[in-house]
């Protein structure tokens, strides 16, 4: 009987720390995590060449014959260097990944972070405006899972299965 207790308590130990999962963990320590799109585009000077973490939403994906280019609006990181969408956004900038990414995962609206080297301002228009887009390049953007980028319903006490008490 101790032997299946044990069992049945590592079975939930591994999945309560499979739950607690939360996405990538790039290190930054070595980066200025204040800087962002908008002031690289307003100034690349001392910013090209350095790393950064950004994460934002997907507004568009191209996928060109040596790369893939996700044009990305950016917003803070939370803790967990997922994009906190509470807050204003912080410009925009164009992600490159080298080969192809399936469009159909990097839609419009999915959530991303990337670690990556700011390479250069690309001009384009947002609109009728002129834009300077600042180009980070990376080997692997992370796309957060869409279940993840579901709003947060009000707090609930489960008890059992299937019985739920909601506030």
């Amino acid at each position: 009987m101790s032997r299946l207790l044990l069992l049945m308590l590592v079975l939930l130990l591994t999945l309560l720390l499979t739950a607690c999962a939360s996405g990538p963990r790039f290190e930054g320590a070595s980066m200025d995590s204040e800087v962002t799109p908008a002031m690289v585009a307003s100034d690349s000077d001392p910013w090209i060449s350095s790393q950064v973490i950004w994460a934002g939403v997907i507004i568009s994906i191209e996928n060109l014959s040596e790369y893939t280019e996700l044009e990305v609006l950016s917003y803070p990181l939370r803790q967990n260097q997922r994009p906190d969408l509470r807050k204003a956004a912080q410009g925009r900038f164009i992600v490159r990944v080298p080969g192809y990414l399936e469009s159909a995962d990097y839609a419009p609206g999915r959530e991303v972070t990337v670690l990556g080297e700011l390479i250069e301002l690309l001009p384009g228009r947002v609109g009728q405006a002129s834009y300077q887009f600042p180009v980070v390049s990376t080997q692997a953007p992370y796309l957060w899972p869409v279940e993840a980028q579901m709003p947060a319903s009000r707090p609930r006490i489960s008890i059992g299965v299937g019985v739920i008490f909601r506030n």
